[in-house]
């Protein structure tokens, strides 16, 4: 009974050492995203910067065109803060998942 017992821990250890790996990997692909993100916004906001720029060179001929570039511009902006928001979230749960999951096996290891 107690070799039962002992492969039955052998193999939950084994799986949590498995999810843990998962996680890890999980992670390192939403810090990815994030700098991907992170990048995309900074584009977005240096595009309203040169948009802002040609507007003070230029008179107001196009006010339009100006006023729907900025708006497009400010959207991208908003969307891409979101998603930063949104994957920050996720990494703040993956690392509370991956510490538990240490805890875990920590624990195991000590019994």
């Amino acid at each position: 009974m107690s070799i039962d017992r002992g492969r039955s821990g052998t193999m939950e250890r084994r799986q949590r050492l498995h999810d843990l790996v998962d996680l890890r990997e999980e992670l390192r692909d939403l810090q990815a995203n994030l700098e991907h993100e992170e990048l995309r916004f900074a584009d977005a906001v240096k595009q309203r910067s040169s948009i802002m720029n040609r507007n003070d060179q230029e008179d107001s001929e196009d006010e339009d065109h100006f006023l729907e570039s900025l708006r497009i511009t400010e959207e991208n902006i908003h969307h891409h803060r979101q998603k930063i928001m949104e994957i920050q979230g996720k990494i703040i749960d993956k690392k509370e998942s991956i510490l538990s999951l240490e805890i875990l096996v920590k624990l195991e290891e000590t019994r």
